[in-house]
Formats: C-alpha cells, sequence, structure tokens
C-alpha cells in the first residue's frame, strides 16, 4: 500500500514506504478509518501540518480516501517514525452541527446544496430520490444526522462513502467474486448473536393513542421474545409520488436495523484488500455448512512486520 498525504490547495504529497498500515470500512458510525506509519524525518513535518486529507492506493486502485485527525512522531532508540490516523469523509459531516429548520419539501437537490455541498463533499454518485414532506432538522443535529434521516426517509436507504471517497445517498453496488473458504481462508467465524433483535415493536400516535403492532415472526419463530414501543406524531402518507415515512415504515426499519450483522461470518484472507463493503460474494464454506450468496459489511486490511491480511464480514 501507498500513502499520499494532500493539503488544502489538492497538491498531493507521497509519503515514505509505509511500514505498517490498518484500514476499515464498513465500521458504521463513527465512521471507517485508517492507520499508516512510516519512517520520520524532519523534512517530513511541514507536510504533516499541513495535510487535510489522505489517499491510500494498493496496486493502482485507490483503498482509501479521508481526513487526518491526527499524527504522532516517535524518536527512540530504535529509531523516528510517524503515526498518521483518521476516518473517511463521513467525518466532515459528523463534525459540523447544523442550525434547525423545517422544511414543507425537502428534495435531494436541496439536501446536498444546504447540508452536504458547504463542507466540500462534491463527488456525489448519482441517484434519484422522492422529495420528503415536513422535514425536520432538529437541535443539535449534525449535517450528517440530516443526510441520514433524508435517505431513510426518500429511500429508505443509508447514506456511505466508498473507498475513493464518494458520496453514495443509497446502498451501492458493488462487484461480484467467489470465496471458498476452506481453500482460502486463514480462518472462519461464525455468529448468530440474539440479543437486540426486535421480535415485536408496537407503534403509537402520541397525539391520538391509536396504533398497531409488527411482528417479526421470523425471530418468534426461533423462540425469540424482544418487544419495544414507538411513540410517534405521524402516520404514513404518500402524496404525489412523495413519502412522509412514520410508524409503518419506522417500525419496520428497527426490526430491520435491530437485525443487522446478527448473523454473519467472517473469514479471513492473506491477501491485500480483496473486496470491500456491499460488494457480493459467492461463499463455499463446508466446515460451517455454508454455500450462498453473501453481502460483504465490513472490511478490516491490515499488514505490518509480524503479518498482513483481510478479514471480512459477510451478512448471511
Amino acid at each position: 500500500m501507498k500513502g499520499y498525504l494532500i493539503n488544502k490547495d489538492g497538491t498531493q504529497f507521497q509519503l515514505p514506504e509505509l511500514l505498517s498500515w490498518d484500514v476499515c470500512h464498513g465500521t458504521g458510525e463513527p465512521c471507517d478509518y485508517f492507520e499508516v506509519k512510516t519512517v520520520y524525518s524532519n523534512t517530513l513535518l511541514p507536510k504533516l501540518e499541513e495535510a487535510v486529507r489522505f489517499k491510500g492506493t494498493a496496486d493502482e486502485q485507490t483503498v482509501f480516501y479521508g481526513v487526518v485527525d491526527e499524527y504522532q512522531i516517535s524518536i527512540d532508540e530504535r529509531g523516528s517514525t510517524v503515526s498518521i490516523n483518521g476516518r473517511s469523509l463521513a467525518a466532515v459531516l459528523m463534525d459540523n452541527e447544523v442550525q434547525k429548520n423545517t422544511y414543507y419539501s425537502m428534495t435531494r437537490d436541496k439536501l446536498i446544496e444546504e447540508y452536504v455541498s458547504p463542507y466540500g463533499i462534491s463527488d456525489i454518485a448519482e441517484t434519484a430520490m422522492p422529495q420528503v414532506l415536513i422535514f425536520t432538522v432538529k437541535d443539535g443535529d449534525s449535517a450528517w444526522s440530516v443526510l441520514k434521516r433524508y435517505c431513510l426517509k426518500s429511500l429508505h436507504s443509508s447514506p456511505c462513502f466508498d473507498p475513493e471517497g464518494k458520496l453514495h445517498m443509497r446502498k451501492r453496488t458493488g462487484k461480484s467474486l467467489q470465496i471458498n473458504a476452506d481453500e482460502q481462508a486463514v480462518s472462519a467465524k461464525y455468529k448468530d448473536e440474539r440479543y437486540g433483535i426486535i421480535s415485536e415493536i408496537s407503534v403509537i400516535n402520541r397525539s391520538s393513542g391509536s396504533g398497531y403492532t409488527l411482528k417479526n415472526q421470523e425471530f418468534i419463530n426461533r423462540g425469540g421474545n424482544c418487544k419495544r414501543f414507538l411513540y410517534t406524531e405521524k402516520f404514513e402518507t404518500v402524496i404525489s409520488g412523495s413519502t412522509n415515512p412514520d410508524t409503518s415504515f419506522t417500525g419496520r426499519h428497527q426490526i430491520e436495523s435491530s437485525m443487522f450483522g446478527k448473523k454473519c461470518v467472517e473469514i479471513t484472507l492473506p491477501e491485500q484488500f480483496p473486496c470491500f463493503p456491499d460488494d457480493t460474494v459467492s461463499l463455499t464454506c463446508n466446515a460451517l455448512a455454508i454455500n450462498k450468496s453473501c453481502r460483504v459489511i465490513k472490511t478490516h486490511c491490515w499488514a505490518d512486520a509480524v503479518s498482513a491480511g483481510t478479514s471480512i464480514t459477510l451478512e448471511v
């Protein structure tokens, strides 16, 4: 892997050969992150002080683009090194609080103009998105939380930044690959976690007291029992193709969110950056009786003087 520091003017500087790296994608919040270490000399200090962005590449492919949060220089009897770490571009939106407001109608273009572009985010995947009626920006919201709420209400999706730093306002379509864990993986783990999965949620209109119940029948059939109550002001309406999501969708979202990542397999490959979140893996693992198509939800790639590889978490 090669590392580059970028200053506020866009000037790029290649770091000396990296001694180690640690790169995670798909971690959700706070957000994806990186840490790299290289040999330090005092000629590097001005570049470190000016750096606002970091780019990592492997085999001519950008594998991380994000914000430089910190660097730390260490000088001792073993030599001089510097560690640099930071987060994906989601950090820029997370770190900026916005003023509360209410919009009768929020469109994709308006959302980007007011809550994304002002923070230097310009590389955005094209996505047609319905407007959201009566969209509220709450006291204490960050630009990221506003973006998340809009994507949720418009397309029932979640925003993310890909390894090259492009913003996707819905789940992106990644590449497809095949992995035979029995032959390729250094290790494999299977997790079937039940704690926190919602079996039943009662959605109640705070004003009228009316409501209804949504059930997670699959989990109930497994003996699951975890009930929740959700209080809301509105029920779902659909007006001219625009949605004002609410109780029924919000209830479904709560159930779906509670199930995310609960049943997954983690495999470790000796390769560097074989895939990224939202890629699709045709996984064969006879040892775990798995032979199916799975979505990548997290990757963790590392290399140092002792070991190297990529840990891949797949939802099964």
